[in-house]
Formats: C-alpha cells, structure tokens, sequence
C-alpha cells in the first residue's frame, strides 16, 4: 500500500505541490477524508516524528531558512543529528521503489544545519521563577536544558567531564561527530543563559538530596557508563580496556597509539566505532570480533560495510574464551563458536561449541559488550530492577 501523503488521496482531495510541506495538519483534521490520509512513511518511521519532506520539500525551492526551521520542529541539534542518526527514515523512503535507494535524507539534514554556523537560540520567554538541576550533560541532559530554558525556566546543568556533550563528546569518534559542530550545537548553553558546572559528580561532590532542596525538580540525565566485564580468566591483564575509556583517550589531544595488534570484542556500533578508530591511531591489524553471525550484529550494516572497506577484519559468531597472557602482559586472546546467541523465547543465552575455537594474537584488546547505569552513585532507595526506578508514566 502507498501511504505517501501526496499520492494516497482520491478525486475529492487536491493538493498544490509546489505550497504543500507535508505538515500533517490535514491528516489530523480533515473530517471527510481522515481516513485515507497517511503521512509519509519517512516521517512514520523516524522516532521524533520529523517531517523529513518539509525541509527537502524547502530545500528544493531554495528556502534553506524554512528547511532548517522545519528541522528546529523537532529537535535543536539538527547538525549532530544529520551525522549519527541510524536513518530510519532511509530505510523506509519510498524511493527505494523507484531506483532501490533512498533519498540521502540525513545528508539533507546536516547541510541544512550546517548552513547557519551558529547555535539555534530560540525566541526568549519570560523567566519564571522555577528552577531546575539536571544532571549530566550528554544528549538527554542537552535537550532537556534547552527546552526548560526557552520555556523561560531556571536551569543549572551538572556533568562529570569539564566539558558538556557526554558520551557525543567521549565516546562517538571524531570522524563521525566533528568537536566544532558539537561545541557549535552546545553554544546555546551561554546564550540562554544555563549554568553549567563541570567536573560534578554525583554520590561525590554533588549530593542529591541538597539538589532536591534547592530546586523545584532534579532530572537525572546520568547515562550509562558502568561497563559489564566478561568474567573469563586473564580479565585483569594489561592491554584490557573498556570501550568508553579507550574512546575518550582518542578524543583527546595527543591521543595515545593503539597497539600493533588489536582486536575488539563486541558487535554493535561502539565497537565499531572503536575498530575503526584504532585503525586512525595506528594499529597495524584490527580484528572485530562479534558473538552474533553478521545479520545478526546490532552495529548499522552501512557502518559495519565502513569499518570492512578500510581495513578492519570482522569474525562473526564467536564468544571469549579466556585471554593469553605472559608475564601479566596480554598476548592474545582465544575464542569458541558461538551457535545461537537468543534461546527459543529471544532471551539472550548464548550457546557454544566448544570444541571449535579461534585464536588472535593481540596486544591491545577493547571491550566493547554493553555499558550499564552506575546505580551506586545513587542511594539505594532509587535502585529498580532495570537500573534507576523512576516514575510508571
């Protein structure tokens, strides 16, 4: 079924495609006609809702102000979004129909945003008296800030790191998320007027119960950046790094060299984030290796497709075994086939063959299996049983 908007009508509806923009706001008050209006299925798919044809729709006509306001609808980083966006809208594009691939609509976006320079400041509203905490930096906490500030609320924004961003910031690799369009996007911070207050840590030198005292709300914003350690003998041999730690070293100046020989375990787009950076620090062979087979990996195809093009060698269907060491010093690690990751229910319970296994020397390895909330920066009355209880709605 075609469920594009401007396709998807009969005799008795007439649309002008030159003015229309693909707002919706027929398909949510037309009441002759509701039922055979459809938005498009790009703006189905995507999970804010954008009406990726409006801003092309602008964009065409050389509007490039009303492309990018279509864009600042839905979200105030438009510039981050257009480069590390998963693109579902693509995947959905009716296009594909036409020529088997999709309009390159978050490439649209990200020259859109790109064509400001500046941080988007949004019309100011008058103060009110509210105040609120939110803690943590990353993503959540950015939008957060920016909505509850241009709403004309109080806002002081606490994170660990001296520098807002979080893991945009720390974790996503500069060849995916320049600094300059990370700190361009977060310039709204001084312009409407956050407080921002770095190098803060909660359950240390930031205490929750004073933050509930002193403000009209606390959002935790915290993210996850606890990482869950495999449990198999020579864990704690030199050469072992978690992900989020190897991936900050390289955003840092004078990033230190990866080793030689590296291989990264995990499967999903940290890990190939990771490989690939470890390519650009100079490691001579890099090694992804992924518990599910190559369907079956979390990472975006197009991103595993990348990391294959510029060198990294990817095993599929393989689980760690234990690591080889000398002298305390990592020297490889060994591997047994994996054979199903999920059991008959699509619970995760990997089962193994263990009498088929994998060998790859190694001096640097970088685990890349999943990160968790560190619930123990918080009083354990907050604890739930999937990480910090909130509130049912």
């Amino acid at each position: 079924m075609d469920f594009n908007l401007l396709t998807s009508l009969n005799d008795n509806i007439r649309i002008d495609r030159n003015k229309c923009t693909a707002c919706g706001r027929c398909v949510e008050v037309c009441v002759l006609d509701n039922l055979r209006l459809q938005l498009s299925p790009c703006r189905q798919a995507c999970p804010l809702g954008m009406n990726c044809q409006g801003y092309i729709h602008h964009l065409a006509q050389g509007k490039m102000d009303k492309g990018l306001e279509k864009i600042r609808e839905s979200v105030p980083f438009g510039g981050i979004l257009g480069r590390v966006c998963s693109r579902p809208c693509e995947a959905a594009c009716n296009r594909i129909k036409v020529d088997r691939q999709p309009v390159a609509i978050r490439d649209l976006k990200r020259y859109l945003s790109d064509q400001d320079g500046k941080p988007w400041i949004p019309p100011p509203s008058p103060d009110r008296r509210d105040i609120v905490a939110i803690v943590g930096a990353g993503p959540a906490g950015l939008t957060a800030a920016f909505y509850l500030r241009s709403w004309g609320i109080g806002v002081t924004l606490y994170d660990k790191e001296s520098e807002p961003g979080g893991l945009m910031r720390w974790a996503i690799p500069e060849f995916r998320l320049p600094r300059e369009v990370l700190d361009r996007e977060s310039g709204f911070l001084r312009a409407l007027g956050v407080d921002f207050q770095g190098n803060r840590t909660l359950g240390k030198d930031l205490d929750l119960g004073k933050l509930e005292k002193e403000n009209d709300a606390v959002l935790l914003a915290v993210g996850a950046h606890g990482w869950t350690p495999l449990g198999i003998p020579g864990e704690d041999a030199r050469g072992i790094l978690p992900v989020l730690d190897f991936m900050k070293r390289s955003r840092k100046p004078n990033a230190p060299r990866a080793g030689k020989r590296v291989v990264v375990v995990g499967g999903g787009n940290a890990a190939v984030d990771a490989a690939q950076t470890a390519l650009r620090l100079g490691a001579e062979k890099v090694h992804l290796v992924s518990l599910e087979k190559r369907e079956e990996m979390p990472a975006f195809s197009w991103s595993v497709a990348e990391a294959e093009e510029e060198g990294v060698d990817l095993q599929t269907g393989w689980g760690p075994m234990r690591f080889r060491t000398v002298e305390g010093r990592l020297a490889g690690v060994s591997f047994k086939k994996c054979t199903a990751v999920c059991d008959s229910r699509g619970i995760f319970c990997p089962r193994y063959d263990e009498k088929t296994t994998l060998d790859l020397p190694a001096d640097t390895v970088i685990l890349a299996v999943g990160q968790k909330t560190e619930v123990g920066l918080l009083d354990p009355s907050l604890h739930g049983p999937a990480g910090v209880r909130c509130h049912p709605t």
